[in-house]
């Protein structure tokens, strides 16, 4: 048994020590009073002197009464007591102490087996109660009959001199998975509680007969190193455990973070495109799951996979998205797909918040070899530049104004609204205004002989408020002759006056192109 934090004053008083185990040496029953046999493992400790008296404030108006001595009293007068040993009632270890820990007997049951292991956490980020099961050791159970079985899991030490940490914790969760290994705690059939002792105990019932399920140790604060366990399964039919297999044979890991300048937030801001993204090429179909991590437990996060041909993505369609992580989820966010094809693609990691900042780490699980890379965040290594805005009048469809590369140049342009003019009525009751869905192209001549070069969004239009982005593109004088940077919008609200476009441009050089004045354009 174990006691709790006991003040000094109280200590001396009771005879017993805060934070302190004793042992259970006998039980009895003597005229209706339950007793146990206590001992202080330390001969030289204090005994029991029995619970605090009352004060002479709550005996009055009492008449005086002789004090009968009790049970317990007549017991602990045994001179064939030892030093630190006493009798103590049921009433009073409730009282004083916060634990029990009772011995039980692995002999009540027919089969036993255990699997000894080792969990290296050297490597691994600070525990947290939101992280992933990604790397923990994990194994499968089945029993031949139905039934109830035990799992008890022990923690072993190295030498006398290394004790439980009273912050550290272990448990054991079971899920009903077939025996393959999990990534989530969500799901879990049953979840033992945590405890900071070196073992803990769970009972299984309704057990299915030669049904595989899978058994996830699972730990809180443990100190960053390697720590050595055995979990035993007991039972009274044939029991089988071992090592939940692997379900995919590669794995890739990448790390990375989300600062001032990468935290986009989720896709309907603004931003969402500064988020990091990453390329990912696939060398076979294969299926694949994608574990987002971060150490930062105030994050709810999400990974996406799209169609992006392993390249920055400024906008995301829904007919873009291959698969993603669902809904936004603290610590970790797990996405899988049955059977991805082999390609190159565009993965994206992004948190719930705009702005807000921690690192993360990506893992790729499947079954053909991939291969995985930071994308340079947007406009990396690109010199900025910004242009004349561009400003539609009422319902105006398209501008356009001539650009005129100096020498070879590779170039980007970035188009964003930055301003609406005229009063919408939503916007006097406080909801969003309607903003412009709009394409950008470079394209050279007019009419029929009109050449699109390069168009964002592959053509499609986009939601400007997000800003739209042309994508690179190698420009020289002798090969583009006379050639027009293009805005069109797509849908305009009808009491809209006017809307205002920032234009930018990304090259690698300084003064390699030049952009003339914004004018109405017709498409013949």
């Amino acid at each position: 048994m174990g006691t709790g934090k006991i003040s000094n004053r109280t200590e001396r008083a009771i005879g017993l020590a805060g934070e302190h185990d004793y042992a259970v040496l006998d039980m009895r029953e003597v005229d209706g009073q339950k007793l146990m046999l206590v001992k202080n493992p330390w001969c030289e400790g204090m005994s029991w002197k029995g619970s605090i008296p009352r004060s002479p404030v709550d005996n009055e108006g009492e008449e005086d009464e002789e004090v009968l001595p009790s049970s317990r009293d007549l017991l602990n007068s045994d001179d064939e007591l030892t030093p630190g040993t006493f009798w103590m009632d049921l009433n009073s270890v409730m009282q004083y102490f916060e634990s029990i820990y009772l011995n039980w007997n692995p002999g009540l049951f027919s089969y036993r087996q255990d699997i000894h292991f080792a969990w290296d956490l050297s490597a691994s980020s600070p525990s947290s109660k939101f992280k992933s099961f990604g790397n923990h050791q994990q194994f499968r159970m089945s029993v031949a009959s139905p039934g109830t079985a035990w799992l008890l899991l022990n923690r072993h030490f190295k030498d006398d001199k290394e004790n439980v940490h009273p912050s550290e914790y272990i448990s054991l969760y079971v899920f009903d998975n077939y025996g393959a290994k999990v990534y989530l705690s969500d799901g879990a059939i049953q979840r033992g509680p945590f405890v900071d002792s070196p073992q803990t105990l769970l009972r299984l019932d309704n057990l299915e007969a030669d049904k595989r399920y899978t058994i996830v140790p699972v730990e809180q604060d443990l100190t960053q190193a390697t720590h050595t366990f055995t979990l035993s399964a007991f039972a009274n039919a044939r029991i089988t455990i071992d090592e939940a297999p692997n379900k995919y044979r590669c794995q890739n890991v990448v790390s990375s973070s989300w600062t001032e300048e990468t935290a986009g937030g989720n896709a309907h801001s603004p931003t969402y495109s500064q988020n990091p993204q990453f390329s990912i090429t696939v060398a076979a179909r294969t299926p694949i799951a994608l574990l987002l991590e971060t150490a930062m437990e105030q994050l709810h996060v999400h990974v996406k996979l799209v169609h992006g041909r392993g390249s920055r993505v400024q906008a995301v369609r829904s007919k873009d998205i291959v698969f993603d992580s669902k809904d936004y989820r603290r610590g970790c966010a797990l996405a899988q797909f049955a059977e991805l094809d082999a390609g190159t693609y565009t993965i994206i990691c992004s948190t719930f918040e705009a702005g807000q900042k921690g690192n993360f780490k990506l893992r790729v699980d499947s079954n053909a070899a991939t291969q995985l890379s930071l994308l340079p965040r947007q406009g990396a290594g690109r010199l900025r530049r910004a242009w004349a805005k561009a400003a539609f009048e009422g319902q105006q469809r398209i501008l356009a104004a001539p650009i005129a590369p100096r020498r070879l140049t590779k170039l980007d342009v970035f188009v964003k609204q930055v301003q609406q003019t005229g009063v919408h009525e939503t916007a006097r009751m406080g909801q969003r205004r309607e903003r412009s869905m709009i394409r950008v192209t470079l394209e050279i001549g007019k009419g029929p002989e009109r050449r699109i070069l390069i168009a964002s969004s592959n053509g499609e239009y986009s939601d400007s408020s997000a800003g739209v982005r042309t994508g690179e593109i190698d420009l020289s004088p002798q090969e583009v002759g006379k050639a027009w940077l293009v805005i069109e919008r797509m849908f305009t609200p009808a009491d809209l006056e006017g809307e205002i476009f920032q234009v930018e441009t990304f090259t690698d050089a300084p003064d390699t192109v030049d952009i003339g004045v914004w004018r109405r354009w017709e498409v013949d």
